[in-house]
Parts: structure tokens; C-alpha cells; sequence
């Protein structure tokens, strides 16, 4: 028997709500389609909604469920840089 060839999608969703619900949609399409593919939908964490998680989409409905998994990525914290005004003016000779 020939030994099937396992394929791994990677989604990258912009933040927000709307787009992680639509990436997730085509996810489950997909691997419903293809028994060979996984799909790893990462969720970037808006600043303005909290609650964009990977537990906050529940997908009973699909048997690609066990076939699509979410990793919440950490917020980035951006460190604290001086402002343009508070650096030397350029050299223009």
C-alpha cells in the first residue's frame, strides 16, 4: 500500500474577530476536502478584543476538528523608544 503524504497548512489571520471566524471556515472546507492535510490557524491577539482566542471559536460541527489546532500567540509588548524630536538633527553638509 502506498504511504500517503501528510501535508501541514499554516493560517495567519490579521487580528480581529471577523477574520479568524472566515480563516476558520476555510480551514474546516479544507480539511474536510483532503484527509491529508492539518491546519494550524496562529491567532494574533488584537489590542482592542481580548477575547480573540482559540477558545473563543468552538467548531462542533466539523469532523475536521481533530485535523485543525490554534495556538494563541503571547502579546508583544513593544518597548518604550524616544521620540523623533528628542534625537540629534541630521548632519546635511
Amino acid at each position: 500500500m502506498e504511504a500517503k503524504i501528510k501535508t501541514e497548512l499554516v493560517f495567519i489571520p490579521s487580528p480581529g474577530r471577523g477574520h479568524l471566524l472566515a480563516t476558520v471556515e476555510m480551514a474546516k472546507l479544507l480539511a474536510d476536502r483532503d484527509q491529508r492535510l492539518s491546519i494550524t490557524v496562529l491567532i494574533i491577539q488584537p489590542f482592542n478584543d481580548p477575547k480573540s482566542t482559540a477558545h473563543s471559536y468552538n467548531s462542533n460541527d466539523s469532523n475536521s476538528d481533530s485535523k485543525i489546532r490554534f495556538v494563541d500567540l503571547p502579546k508583544v509588548i513593544e518597548p518604550q523608544t524616544q521620540s523623533p524630536v528628542s534625537f540629534p538633527p541630521a548632519n546635511n553638509s
